[in-house]
């Protein structure tokens, strides 16, 4: 969770996503409810919110035990150590099929991480992923032909539930059918398509690099004048890469009326 899912992505804590959740879940045993924002802007109401000890201060009362825990332990210590699910994915016996979003905000890198645990541990088992275009859960709770103003040219989530997920429980639970599945079914956006792999990432994948260059292109050439240093697998420019760029708000936020909305398009 502190490396790449939910609260935290790689260290860095979803502010928001934080808050707003364990309240909804903790605050009051007795209701399911959103925290009582005073005002519709909510950008503007977390930078005049100050550090996360006003959180408790003026609104939580330490009676969130969740959020304290978020407080207590801001780095990659014993708490989050033993909460790392992937060391613990060894000696693999029942089938596994692992689904993910590429648009999940939350859980993307963990179906990817999870797969990739079972592979390196258990290599003989019977270990498949499937990666859609999907938002959190849009695979079960979407028919997952758009999102936002995106649309990817059928319903992806009925072809997964009906062609994937169905015949794979029919045949590891009722000794249907043998569907022949492949290790990685994989969706292409752009291409819109949905692809079979043997291995993931594919054996025939070649990595490369992608350069920052003036003028807000991006390229797969790197020129001498354009050389920069190298940061996960990405060559960033030197330099200031944001020259003469805004950083202002979100002209669309990620809630509306007060209430989270799923899949809406980037602004």
């Amino acid at each position: 969770m502190y490396l790449g899912d939910d609260f935290h992505h790689n260290g860095a804590f979803r502010l928001s996503y934080g808050m707003e959740y364990s309240y909804e879940v903790e605050f009051d045993k007795t209701t399911d409810s959103d925290f009582p924002f005073p005002q519709f802007d909510l950008y503007d109401w977390y930078l005049k919110l100050g550090s996360l000890k006003k959180v408790n201060d003026m609104y939580f009362h330490n009676k969130v035990p969740t959020w304290n825990n978020f407080v207590k332990h801001p780095n990659y210590d014993e708490y989050w150590q033993a909460r790392n699910l992937r060391p613990h994915l060894k000696d693999i016996k029942p089938a596994v099929m692992t689904v993910g979003g590429w648009f999940d905000a939350e859980d993307l890198f963990g179906a990817l991480h999870v797969y990739q645990a079972i592979q390196e541990s258990t290599p003989g088992a019977q270990n498949m992923l499937v990666m859609g275009p999907w938002f959190h859960g849009g695979w079960s709770r979407s028919d997952g032909d758009f999102l936002g103003n995106v649309r990817f040219g059928s319903k992806t989530s009925v072809f997964y539930r009906e062609n994937i997920e169905f015949p794979f429980f029919s045949y590891w639970l009722k000794g249907k059918k043998n569907p022949n599945l492949p290790k990685a079914f994989v969706f292409e956006t752009g291409a819109n398509q949905w692809r079979q792999f043997d291995a993931w990432p594919p054996k025939s994948v070649t990595k490369k690099s992608l350069y920052f260059h003036s003028g807000g292109k991006l390229s797969f050439d790197a020129s001498q004048r354009d050389r920069g240093r190298r940061h996960d697998g990405v060559r960033v420019r030197t330099g200031n890469l944001f020259q003469g760029s805004r950083m202002g708000r979100p002209s669309l936020r990620e809630r509306v009326g007060g209430r989270r909305q799923p899949g809406l398009p980037a602004a």
